[in-house]
C-alpha cells in the first residue's frame, strides 16, 4: 500500500478503511504508548536499582507475573493496565493529544521531496504492503533503543526557556 493510498483511506475518501491500515495504525499507538511506559520503567530503575517488576507489582496490587507480562509486551494492555503502571512507576498519566495524520503525510511528502531534490538516489521508504501482520518490537530491542534515547537526551544541552 501506498501512503497515497492510506491517506485515501483515512481521510474518508475511500468507503472503507481496510482491516490491515486499521491494525497498522492500532499496533503503532500501542507501540508509542508501550514506549512511554518501559521508558519511564527504566528511568525509574537506572535511578532506583531496587525498583523491581516484583516491587512495582506490590505497589499497584497486581502478580508479579502480570507486571512482568505487561512489560514483556503490550498486546493485551487496557487503559486501566496503562493507568496502573503510569501510576506505580512515576506516579504519573499520560497525557493525551491528537494529531492529524493527513497533515504529517504533508510534512512527510515535503520532506521526502526535498531528499529527493538534494539527492536523487534516495530510497524513500513506503510503508510495508503487508500491514496486518506487523509484529510488535521485541522487548530488548525496544529496551536498547529507550536506553540509547535517554542517553542521548541526558549528554543535550538544556534548553533555556523564553
Amino acid at each position: 500500500m501506498t501512503q497515497a493510498a492510506l491517506l485515501l483511506e483515512i481521510t474518508g475518501q475511500s468507503e472503507i478503511i481496510s482491516a490491515g491500515t486499521r491494525a497498522y495504525l492500532q499496533q503503532r499507538l500501542r507501540n508509542r504508548i508501550y514506549n512511554i511506559v518501559v521508558t519511564e520503567y527504566l528511568n525509574k530503575k537506572d535511578k532506583n536499582p531496587g525498583f523491581t517488576k516484583a516491587a512495582l507489582a506490590k505497589h499497584i496490587g497486581a502478580r508479579p507475573e502480570q507486571v512482568e507480562g505487561w512489560l514483556a509486551s503490550p498486546q493485551d494492555w487496557t487503559i486501566d493496565i496503562i493507568a496502573d503502571l503510569l501510576i506505580g512507576i512515576a506516579g504519573a498519566e499520560l497525557d493525551l493529544s491528537i494529531s492529524y495524520i493527513a497533515d504529517k503525510f504533508a510534512r512527510n511528502l515535503v520532506e521526502a521531496e526535498a531528499e529527493l531534490h538534494l539527492n536523487p538516489s534516495a530510497n524513500i521508504h513506503q510503508p510495508p504492503s503487508n500491514l496486518a501482520n506487523l509484529a510488535p518490537p521485541s522487548p530488548r530491542w525496544l529496551e536498547s533503543q529507550c536506553r540509547a534515547k535517554i542517553s542521548k537526551l541526558m549528554s543535550a544541552k538544556p534548553r533555556r526557556s523564553a
